[in-house]
């Protein structure tokens, strides 16, 4: 019997959430001036998202964390979220699941976002 896998369906909704953060807090005012009031999420974000495109993500997996250890931002705990997620997909490398590091990946964007302090 096989079962399907959910993941490129998560995938799809963490990317979705995460960019409904980002224009909300732009648009609404949580955000001052969106990323720009955070370099370091800011850098710890576009990290993720290079790494989202590269065959060897470590490089930036591990830029990602620094920026976000960091980072003073942490609305709600959700920066450890996204180190987490960090780790896991750094842990997941040696191996071909290619689904499930992007997962984690994408998991970390949403996560970095939503560590953003609300102003």
């Amino acid at each position: 019997m096989k079962t399907k896998t959910h993941l490129p369906l998560l995938t799809c909704v963490l990317i979705v959430l995460s960019s409904m953060c980002s224009f909300a807090g732009t648009k609404y005012g949580k955000h001052k001036s969106g990323l720009d009031s955070y370099p370091h999420m800011k850098d710890a974000i576009e990290a993720l998202q290079s790494a989202l495109k590269d065959k060897d993500p470590l490089a930036d997996l591990q830029t990602a964390k620094k920026a976000l250890h960091d980072a003073k931002a942490n609305e709600g705990g959700h920066k450890a979220d996204a180190i987490k997620n960090i780790d896991e997909a750094i842990s997941l490398l040696p191996g071909k699941d290619h689904d499930k590091i992007e997962s984690k990946i994408n998991a970390a964007i949403f996560y970095a976002h939503a560590s953003m302090k609300k102003a």
